[in-house]
């Protein structure tokens, strides 16, 4: 795997064309990529038109992959940069596998951790600070599984808070995407067991994928496996999509 890889949007983009628009750039993993997950991306192109947005998300992808990629998205001199990322960073922590993984695939060059996430996403927001004129959206991480009281969700608090700090130092509030999310938990739910080892996520969510492929609707997918906003604990049913779009759109205005 290519150490930088560039979204395949982006690369289909043409060079020095500008919309007559706003051109948004949305920046993240597969939650926004939108192969395995509610395409919220498109929902915005198709709710307004009057912008070009651009999808850089890239599966699997950390705060260090994104901080490497950067420069083809400068190069674009975005008008808006949505960035949500963190959930890969949080989950590698709770599996040694998916580390080894990472340092194979991904040649991050560090055991992750909460620290190194900050100084990836210090790293993102600095340049597109510095090097464009882009206003940017930062959502903060979703829940990992729906399991509230869990460990790795504890976590993803601890990660929320230094990112809003993070933010702060660049007049940014990051949109409460995880308590929008958690308000569609009701109150009686009996929640999945995660997945952490990395094959059985692999084969949780390639179920759900061929299932989409062949009809069936990420909320139909959510429901038979017992979750209330994703189709396997990570990525976004359409439920899920849909609080991405409202929030990046509100905020669009």
């Amino acid at each position: 795997m290519s150490k930088n890889p560039i979204a395949p949007s982006i690369k289909k983009f043409p060079p020095r064309q500008r919309p007559d628009g706003e051109l948004v750039v949305c920046l993240g993993d597969s939650i926004t990529h939108g192969q395995v997950s509610a395409d919220w991306v498109t929902a915005l192109m198709r709710a307004d038109p009057s912008r070009a947005f651009i999808n850089a998300g890239v599966g699997g992808d950390m705060a260090w992959n994104i901080s490497r990629r950067l420069d083809a998205v400068i190069a674009l001199r975005p008008d808006v940069v949505t960035l949500l990322v963190g959930t890969n960073d949080v989950s590698v922590t709770f599996s040694p596998q998916a580390e080894r993984m990472y340092r194979l695939l991904q040649r991050i060059p560090q055991t992750p951790n909460l620290a190194w996430y900050i100084e990836n996403v210090d790293v993102i927001l600095g340049r597109l600070s510095r090097e464009t004129g882009a206003r940017v959206i930062v959502l903060d991480i979703p829940p990992v599984g729906e399991d509230l009281d869990s460990e790795i969700n504890k976590k993803v608090l601890t990660y929320n808070a230094a990112l809003r700090l993070t933010a702060a130092k660049y007049g940014i509030e990051p949109l409460p995407l995880r308590e929008r999310l958690v308000d569609l938990i009701p109150a009686v739910h009996e929640v999945p067991k995660l997945e952490v080892k990395i094959s059985k996520v692999i084969s949780t969510t390639g179920r759900a994928s061929l299932a989409h492929a062949f009809g069936k609707s990420w909320d139909h997918i959510s429901r038979k496996n017992g979750y209330a906003f994703t189709i396997d604990g990570v990525h976004l049913a359409d439920r899920g999509g849909r609080v991405v779009e409202e929030l990046v759109r509100s905020t669009l205005g």
